[in-house]
Order: structure tokens, then C-alpha cells, then sequence
């Protein structure tokens, strides 16, 4: 049996349906489309980030700078005003900046920040299901205040605790994920390796089982050559049989046919001499008167 042969449905996986914009080339439609995506409402929005982008370093303060800032100690330092959080949501989407600052220069955007600019891209609007809760902000017990030193740039105790906490917050964070990828792996692999050796038991199976049914075909082919060979021999003996019958047959029929020409040939004889007989007694019979 060939290809040919197999009679395949119209819509079957031996044979997709592919159809004839998929095959053919027109530039007509090509144009037109480019055309149509250059009009269009999202081409004039700035193209999507990256995953890494790459920021450039703060440029250092020079030398005098740094002098002047130590002189100029009595001034107060300017702070800038830190925005709330019903200003932060009112920025734009790509002003809000949710990622982390590599030490090379490199910026790599959070999960929110991606999925942010990706719907952005795709022009759907988030809804609040769909966007991340704030996290409230910790209760840090009041610390005794601390002498400010003129000058001094270190930051608090309570500054440090907090960043050591939220540091150690990350650690444990970090250290859960990769441990649910070392777990996810590790699943993966054991996953693999079944299907692995499920797919090596199938085939063994297979094998053994193609083995069995030729040896199930060679015992038949064997069996059916010895029949064969067992009903040609009857056979022949049957046809010897009969020829000896037959030649047996013929032979008693020709003894029959002789035995019966020899009696036919004493009866002939014996009327001959019966005959004879009375011939000569009548002869004697005359021959006395």
C-alpha cells in the first residue's frame, strides 16, 4: 500500500487547509496595509522598551563641588518634594518606574512595568483586578531621635534598620524563586525522564511484540508448508492406491475372462465328445443289426 492509496478526508491534519493569502504575494495588499499601520493611532506612540534598557550613569560631582558642599555647611540642604501617591498614579505610564538600577548602568523593568507596556502596546486599558495592590507601609517603632551631626550624610538608625529589613525581604524573595525554579527544574527533569522511559517501554514493547507476531507468522508459514507437505503425500498415496487397485482390478478381470474360456472351451470339448459317443453307438447300433 502507498500514499495514494490511503483515501484522506477533505479537512484532515494529513492535509491543512491552506489558504490562498497565506500562499500568494501581492505587494498591492502589502502597500496598503503599511499604509494603513503608518495612519494609524499607535504609530505615533513611542516604540516599546525593552526588558534591559540601558540608563546612563549620574555624572559625579566635580572636585570643587564637593569642597563647596563641605564649606557651606550651615545651608540647608534642598529636598525634593516626594510625590504622593495619588500623584504617582496620575503620572504617565512610562514615567512610573518600578525596576531596579543595575550596577552597570542597566535598567531592568518589573513584572508590572512589562505587563504595563505591553497591554499599553496593545492598547488595553488595566483595571484595578489587574493591577497590584500597594503594600502597606510597615509600622517601624519609634526610636529615640538621634543627635544630628552638621555635615553628616549617614543616614538613621531607623533608615538603616528598615533598609536592612527590606534587604533581607528581598534575600528571602530571591531565595523562594529560586528555589521554585530549582523545584519547577527539578519536576521538569523527573517529568522528562518519564516520558523518557515511557517512551523506551512503549518501544521495547512494540519490538517485542513485532518479534512475537513474526514468529507467530514463520510458525504458521511452517505449520501451513507442513500440512501442505502432509496433504500432497495423502494425496499421492491415494493415486498409488489406486493405480494398484486398478491393476489388481484389471488382473482379476482378465483371470475371470480366461477361467471363463477355459470352461467355455471344456464344455465345447465335452459336448464334442458326447457327440462323438453317440455317433459311435448309433455306428455300433447299425453294424449289431
Amino acid at each position: 500500500m502507498v500514499f495514494e492509496d490511503l483515501e484522506i478526508p477533505q479537512f484532515s491534519e494529513f492535509k491543512p487547509v491552506v489558504v490562498d493569502s497565506a500562499v500568494r504575494k501581492n505587494a498591492a495588499k502589502w502597500r496598503e496595509r503599511n499604509k494603513r499601520r503608518a495612519q494609524s493611532r499607535k504609530a505615533a506612540a513611542n516604540p516599546p522598551t525593552w526588558e534591559v534598557q540601558l540608563v546612563p550613569p549620574e555624572a559625579e560631582p566635580a572636585a570643587d563641588e564637593k569642597l563647596k558642599a563641605k564649606v557651606k555647611v550651615d545651608e540647608p540642604q534642598v529636598q525634593e518634594p516626594e510625590l504622593p501617591e495619588e500623584a504617582e498614579e496620575e503620572l504617565p505610564t512610562r514615567a512610573r518606574r518600578q525596576g531596579k538600577t543595575m550596577p552597570g548602568g542597566y535598567y531592568v523593568r518589573s513584572l508590572e512595568e512589562v505587563h504595563r507596556n505591553t497591554m499599553r502596546a496593545y492598547n488595553v486599558r488595566l483595571t484595578k483586578p489587574y493591577q497590584r495592590q500597594r503594600e502597606e507601609a510597615e509600622e517601624i517603632p519609634p526610636l529615640e531621635p538621634e543627635p544630628e551631626v552638621e555635615g553628616a550624610s549617614q543616614p538613621s538608625r531607623a533608615a538603616r534598620a528598615a533598609a536592612q529589613r527590606l534587604q533581607e525581604k528581598e534575600q528571602e524573595a530571591q531565595q523562594a524563586e529560586q528555589q521554585r525554579r530549582v523545584q519547577i527544574a527539578e519536576e521538569k527533569r523527573k517529568e522528562a525522564e518519564k516520558r523518557l522511559q515511557r517512551r523506551m517501554l512503549e518501544a521495547k514493547i512494540c519490538k517485542l511484540r513485532e518479534q512475537q507476531e513474526a514468529q507467530e507468522c514463520a510458525q504458521q508459514e511452517i505449520q501451513r508448508q507442513k500440512k501442505q507437505r502432509e496433504e500432497e503425500a495423502r494425496q499421492a498415496r491415494q493415486a498409488e492406491e489406486k493405480k494398484r487397485q486398478a491393476a489388481l482390478d484389471e488382473k482379476r478381470k482378465a483371470e475371470e475372462a480366461a477361467r471363463a474360456e477355459e470352461e467355455l472351451r471344456r464344455k465345447r470339448r465335452e459336448q464334442k465328445d458326447l457327440l462323438r459317443d453317440a455317433q459311435l453307438r448309433e455306428e455300433r447300433k447299425r453294424r449289431q443289426e
